[in-house]
């Protein structure tokens, strides 16, 4: 909910950034993951206009993997998925976390909540996380896994993994 005109003044310029970023990307199937994480900066500080002081984000991105090549918007469904079954299913505060890291010739990214978790009846992928793992098995047939697991405490942590590159992978515009 947006409280005050300067909060509705500020989701909008947020919006008109996410729509530059993705009209102005290059026609290709691939982005860099700092570009990937800027667009997820702007979409997370809309979020964080919306729960106000409950949101708390990190980012534990090693610098040897912003150049890596990922596939566009792949990390906005989970972060989604983290809001929606995570974090705005708790009344206090909330912690997302993003990671990435390069293991031999393989990049990880995380992603992970501390919500209440899941259980066997709401472990499921929704029509988001099909997508993501369809694109990555199409991308990266068997080279690529995703799973979902309980995180460490609470919550449910996202895992990509696929193959390390920094070449960007031409066909078509991952943001239209």
């Amino acid at each position: 909910m947006v409280r005050s005109v300067t909060d509705a003044q500020n989701v909008i310029a947020q919006l008109a950034d996410l729509l530059r970023t993705v009209l102005a990307e290059s026609p290709t199937q691939t982005t860099s993951l700092q570009k990937e994480l800027a667009f997820i900066q702007n979409y997370l500080s809309i979020e964080q206009i919306r729960f106000q002081d409950r949101l708390t984000i990190h980012y534990h991105i090693e610098p040897d993997t912003e150049n890596a090549q990922v596939p566009g918007l792949i990390l906005q469904p989970l972060v989604e998925n983290a809001i929606k079954h995570g974090f705005s299913q708790q009344t206090g505060q909330g912690t997302i976390t993003l990671t990435s890291a390069k293991n031999n010739e393989q990049l990880t990214l995380t992603v992970q909540d501390d919500g209440a978790g899941f259980t066997s009846n709401n472990a499921s992928f929704g029509i988001g996380l099909n997508n993501v793992q369809d694109r990555l098995h199409n991308l990266y047939p068997n080279q690529s896994s995703f799973l979902l697991q309980p995180g460490e405490t609470k919550g449910v942590k996202a895992i990509l993994t696929i193959p390390f590159s920094t070449e960007q992978t031409d066909d078509q515009n991952p943001y239209r």
